[in-house]
C-alpha cells in the first residue's frame, strides 16, 4: 500500500443575484464562482462558467454589466452566480489540522479552478487538457475538494487520485 499526502480544500458556497457581486468588497471576498443561465444547447439553468478571484477580489473582477456582456454576443443569458470561499473555521483547523497559509490562498484557488473544470467542463470554460492536468498537480501532489452549502451543480467531493496514475506500478495504464 502507498501513502499519499492529500491537500484538502473546503469551500463553502453560495447563492447570489448579478447585481449583488459589486458588493463583494470585505477581506474574504475571494475564491471562486460559478454562473448559471439558460444555454441553447445546454438547457435551462445549467452551469455556464467557472472562474476566480485568486489576486482580486470579487467586486474587482466580477460586475454585473460585465457578465452580461461577455455573453452578449451569445444565444446565453446568465442568471445568477454562486460565490465560493475556500474556508476553514477555528474550531475545525483545532479538530482536523487542516489549515491554508495566507500566502498558500491564491494558489489553492487557482488549483480548485482548474480541478473544477477539468471535473464539470462548464459550457463557456476552456477545457483542460491532459498535459496542463498533469502540469498542475505534478510532484506526486494530490488534492481533494469539498464542496459545502450551496453548491449547486457540482459534485460535493472532487479528488485528483481519481485522475492520477501515481497507483500503477508501472506508470501508466494500458490502453488499448
Amino acid at each position: 500500500m502507498k501513502e499519499v499526502l492529500v491537500n484538502v480544500i473546503p469551500i463553502t458556497w453560495e447563492r447570489a443575484e448579478l447585481k449583488v457581486v459589486e458588493s463583494l468588497n470585505r477581506d474574504c471576498d475571494y475564491g471562486l464562482f460559478q454562473i448559471y443561465g439558460d444555454h441553447y444547447s445546454y438547457g435551462k439553468d445549467c452551469l455556464l462558467y467557472i472562474g476566480r478571484a485568486a489576486d482580486q477580489k470579487f467586486c474587482d473582477r466580477l460586475s454585473a454589466q460585465k457578465i452580461e456582456g461577455d455573453f452578449a454576443e451569445t444565444t446565453t443569458e446568465p442568471k445568477y452566480i454562486r460565490i465560493g470561499r475556500i474556508s476553514i473555521s477555528p474550531q475545525e483547523h483545532e479538530n482536523t489540522g487542516l489549515n491554508i497559509e495566507k500566502g498558500k490562498l491564491s494558489e489553492y484557488i487557482k488549483i480548485a479552478r482548474t480541478i473544477l473544470v477539468g471535473t464539470h467542463s462548464p459550457a463557456f470554460n476552456q477545457q483542460v487538457s491532459k498535459e496542463s492536468w498533469q502540469l498542475s498537480f505534478g510532484n506526486n501532489k494530490e488534492y481533494l475538494l469539498l464542496n459545502r452549502a450551496d453548491r449547486g451543480n457540482i459534485l460535493p467531493e472532487i479528488s485528483t487520485i481519481r485522475n492520477s496514475y501515481m497507483f500503477y506500478n508501472f506508470g501508466k495504464p494500458l490502453s488499448k
